[in-house]
C-alpha cells in the first residue's frame, strides 16, 4: 500500500498538469425549483395519470460522483492540452451520475436540459437545410371547458388539425408539448388545477384573429402566440434551449407516453439527424468517447464535488470494460455508430425451416352437424 503522503503528492502533481475548473456551489435556483418550491400540491396533483415532473424518489447513484476518462494513447502522441505534454498520458474527468428520468427529484432538470439541448440541435439542422432566417414561435392552444372530458390523444389530434388549418404562410413544423395543469396564486401558495392546453414551437404565421374563417377554425379553442416578458412588461426574447426548457420544466409525465413529439416538415420521417452519445461525452485530446475508470486501490481517493480534470499516468487507472459496466441492471448501452461502447453481437444465423404439409379433410355438411360439439 501506498502512503497518505505519496497519494497527496500524486493528487497535487496531477492537479498542476491540468488545473481543476469548477462551478458555483451555490447557483440561482431555476424556473422549475421555484415553481415546486412555492406549490401547495406539485406532488400531489394528478389527472389520467399524468403528473408533475420530479414527483418520484431518486435511484441511490443519482447525484453521485464518479470517474471517467480516455486511455487513448495513439490518439494522445504528440498532442499538448493545457500546456501538457500527452505522450503516453490519459485523461480523466469526474461527474455526477444521473437517470435523466423526468419523475426522478434529483435528475429531473437534466432531464428537461438534455431533451431541450436535443430539440434546439434539431431546429438548428432544420434552419441549416430549409435556409430559412425566421425563428420558430411559442404558441399556446388552450382546450375549451367542454372537451375537458376527452383524452390527451383526441385532445392532440384536434389541436394538430385545428394548428395545420389556421396557420395561412410559411413552412408547417414543429414540436408540440402537452400541459395538463395551470396555476394560480392562492394565500402566497401556487395551486395547481386540471385545464389542459398544448405548448408549441414552430414554423408558420397564423391567421388574424377577427375573420370568419378564423373563428369557424378555432370554436372555442384559443391559439395565441405567447409573448415572453420582463418585470417590467417589456418584450423579453429568449432562445429556443431556454424557450423549451421552461415549457418542460411543467409539462404532464405519463408512463409511456412521449411528453415531445415533432410533426410537420421537422418529423422523423423528414428530417433526419445524426444520433448522439449523451452518456459519457468525448476526450477533449482526440476526441474518442469516454469510459467509466477508477484509481487502483492502492491510490484510490474519492472524487471531488466539482469539476476537476486530470492527465494522469495510465499504470496507476483502471478503465472498466464498457461491456461488463453496462451490462449492470439499471444501466443502458449508449448508442455507437462506430461499435466503441457498444457490444458486438454475434450475427443469428438464418436457419431455413422446411415446410410440412398438414393434411387436411373436407367435411360434409351432415358430418359437421352430427359432430360440431367434438370439433374444435
Amino acid at each position: 500500500m501506498v502512503e497518505e503522503m505519496e497519494k497527496e503528492e500524486w493528487c497535487q502533481m496531477s492537479q498542476e498538469l491540468y488545473p481543476a475548473t469548477t462551478r458555483s456551489k451555490n447557483p440561482k435556483k431555476t424556473n422549475a425549483e421555484y415553481l415546486q418550491e412555492r406549490s401547495l400540491n406539485w406532488d400531489t396533483i394528478e389527472h389520467d395519470g399524468f403528473h408533475l415532473p420530479g414527483t418520484k424518489e431518486k435511484k441511490p447513484t443519482c447525484g453521485e460522483w464518479a470517474w471517467k476518462g480516455c486511455n487513448n494513447i495513439k490518439g494522445h502522441e504528440g498532442k499538448i492540452f493545457n500546456d501538457a505534454d500527452c505522450t503516453n498520458k490519459g485523461y480523466v474527468t469526474n461527474f455526477q451520475m444521473c437517470c435523466f428520468r423526468a419523475d426522478c427529484e434529483y435528475c429531473k432538470l437534466n432531464w428537461s436540459y438534455r431533451l431541450a439541448s436535443k430539440g434546439t440541435r434539431r431546429f438548428e439542422r432544420y434552419q441549416e437545410v430549409s435556409k430559412t432566417k425566421y425563428e420558430p414561435s411559442h404558441i399556446i392552444i388552450s382546450v375549451p371547458d367542454w372537451d375537458y372530458g376527452k383524452s390527451k390523444k383526441e385532445l392532440s389530434q384536434i389541436a394538430r388539425e385545428k394548428l395545420k388549418d389556421i396557420i395561412v404562410a410559411g413552412s408547417f413544423g414543429g414540436c408540440i408539448i402537452f400541459h395538463p395543469f395551470r396555476n394560480k396564486f392562492i394565500d402566497g401558495k401556487l395551486r395547481w388545477y386540471y385545464s389542459p392546453h398544448f405548448h408549441v414551437m414552430g414554423y408558420g404565421w397564423l391567421m388574424p384573429t377577427d375573420t370568419e374563417e378564423s373563428r369557424e377554425i378555432r370554436r372555442g379553442w384559443i391559439i395565441t402566440k405567447a409573448v415572453d416578458k420582463d418585470k417590467n412588461g417589456k418584450p423579453l426574447k429568449r432562445s429556443i434551449f431556454q424557450t423549451l426548457s421552461y415549457i418542460l420544466s411543467h409539462a404532464g409525465i405519463k408512463k409511456r407516453n412521449h411528453t415531445l413529439t415533432w410533426f410537420g416538415d421537422l418529423s422523423y420521417c423528414k428530417l433526419k439527424m445524426e444520433k448522439e452519445d449523451y452518456q459519457e461525452g468525448k476526450c477533449p485530446i482526440c476526441e474518442n468517447k469516454l469510459v467509466r475508470c477508477e484509481p487502483k486501490s492502492e491510490f484510490y481517493f474519492k472524487p471531488p464535488d466539482e469539476i476537476t480534470e486530470f492527465i494522469i499516468d495510465l499504470d496507476k487507472w483502471e478503465f472498466i470494460n464498457n461491456a461488463e459496466y453496462y451490462q449492470q441492471p439499471g444501466i443502458k448501452l449508449p448508442y455507437s455508430n462506430s461499435g466503441g461502447f457498444e457490444e458486438e453481437k454475434p450475427e443469428k444465423k438464418k436457419v431455413k425451416k422446411e415446410r410440412v404439409k398438414k393434411p387436411f379433410r373436407t367435411l360434409s355438411l351432415k358430418y359437421w352437424m352430427k359432430n360440431q360439439n367434438k370439433i374444435i
